[in-house]
């Protein structure tokens, strides 16, 4: 299994395929980068729940220009061209999108919770003097 990996991305290009592998539909989305990189994610799992980086695309509502986060994985595959010559190439899946803060905005920290022991009142010492008459 390859490593998760983190990025930021501007999406330049978005395409939408369709089609039908055993009797089964999918929809697959391929995002472009500012940087040429291609990356692909389902809408759907093998079980046919929404995958989390489609639940991630709808809830953000991305489009062309988004700056966005993704949470991809990078596989080393071989595909054979036209000419019958076997080429080399990286498929990146995406497994989620996240937002991402403008430069010098931090996510406020949660802070921890506050636990109030109830202490029992400390009696002040009185220290009498003898007061002369």
């Amino acid at each position: 299994m390859s490593d998760l990996l983190n990025k930021k991305i501007t999406i330049e290009s978005l395409e939408k395929s369709e089609g039908v592998t055993n009797g089964k539909p999918w929809t697959k989305y391929q995002v472009v980068d500012q940087d040429k990189n291609k990356y692909s994610f389902f809408t759907k799992k093998q079980d046919g729940e929404p995958t989390r980086a489609y639940a991630d695309y709808t809830n953000l509502k991305l489009t062309l220009g988004s700056e966005i986060g993704v949470g991809y994985v990078e596989d080393q595959k071989k595909f054979t061209d036209k000419k019958g010559k076997e080429r080399d190439y990286t498929q990146r899946t995406i497994r989620f999108f996240e937002e991402v803060l403008p430069e010098g905005v931090q996510m406020a920290k949660q802070s921890e919770p506050v636990i109030q022991v109830e202490e029992p009142p400390v009696e002040d010492e009185i220290q009498v003097d003898k007061i002369p008459f």
